[in-house]
């Protein structure tokens, strides 16, 4: 069953190389470097509240603002002063009167950046499965962003099964064998780890277009084995994580890979919404590279 930030859709299992299913949901993900903290938390001892990041100008994802837009809370990073990018589902086709880009740059929602514009991502294609390739749009904002909002580059190829992503979103929150107990919160960054674990391709190009990530449990004891990164850096996304960004790291810093924008929720009975076992997945930034190019001025990146 596929999660959208609007509503449950119904969906059938998506064919990735591992098998991962996923299931389209307006939802995001969390982000780490060292020790990751994120969206949704592992088992206790670990708790919503340790995977909070600071909301200061020190902190290295001081661009990833929330996204307030008709009663809802969403995530989006900034590519330069003027404008934000995030999952197209999330957003209406014109700008309305309330959205709002949010900073929290030391102290809470100290920026509150009214939405100009809204550019849509021109040509969405379906892959089946409640799953969409180009699900994006930019937001142009009425005012620059203050400078010490970092903004982020755009990684330039897609990347290969087993990297791991650093997420960052202002999604709900909660220990994993529980669910979500925490709402979003357009003033609360959490951030946390994962890897990806299967790709989506277009029938006519070897290109990737979507990756997909499970949170994954950690192991239990000394003779069972887990691809979770931890316990205290693994994550998953959540309703409100919609729109965030997965960094990877390079030799010249961390980059923007993708946006996140679906979760799967399985139907299996004792099954935990957005708990461990969730498959979360989202767009690949390189093919969609040249149009938001197109869109975003080269200064000021």
């Amino acid at each position: 069953m596929v999660n959208r930030m609007t509503g449950p859709h119904d969906a059938a299992p998506v064919p990735a190389r591992r098998r991962l299913c996923a299931s389209a949901l307006a939802c995001g993900a969390a982000l780490a470097t060292t020790d990751a903290r994120a969206l949704m938390a592992g088992l206790a001892p670990d708790t919503p509240v340790r995977r909070l990041d600071e909301n200061s100008t020190r902190s290295p994802w001081s661009g990833v603002g929330s996204i307030s837009a008709h009663g809802g809370v969403y995530t989006g990073v900034l590519l330069h002063s003027r404008f934000v990018l995030t999952a197209g589902h999330v957003v209406p086709p014109t700008a309305p009167d309330d959205a709002l880009f949010n900073l929290n740059l030391d102290g809470d929602l100290t920026h509150r950046l009214r939405v100009k514009r809204i550019v849509r991502h021109p040509s969405p294609r379906s892959l089946g499965n409640g799953i969409h390739s180009g699900d994006l749009a930019l937001l142009e904002l009425d005012e620059a962003a203050p400078e010490q909002a970092r903004r982020y580059a755009i990684a330039h190829e897609a990347a290969p099964e087993g990297t791991e992503l650093l997420l960052v979103g202002y999604g709900a929150s909660g220990n994993a064998d529980r669910g979500p107990t925490v709402a979003a919160n357009a003033a609360l960054r959490r951030v946390g780890a994962n890897r990806i674990e299967g790709l989506m391709h277009a029938t006519e190009s070897p290109e990737p277009l979507i990756y997909l990530f499970r949170f994954d449990a950690p192991a239990a004891g000394a003779k069972q084995r887990s691809a979770s990164l931890g316990n205290l850096r693994e994550t998953g996304l959540a309703v409100g994580d919609s729109g965030s960004p997965a960094f990877i790291q390079t030799r010249a810093g961390v980059v923007v890979v993708g946006i996140n924008s679906f979760v799967s929720q399985s139907s299996a009975p004792g099954h935990v919404p957005f708990g461990f076992g969730a498959t979360s997945g989202g767009q690949f930034l390189a093919p969609h590279r040249a149009w938001i190019e197109s869109v975003v001025p080269a200064g000021e990146r």
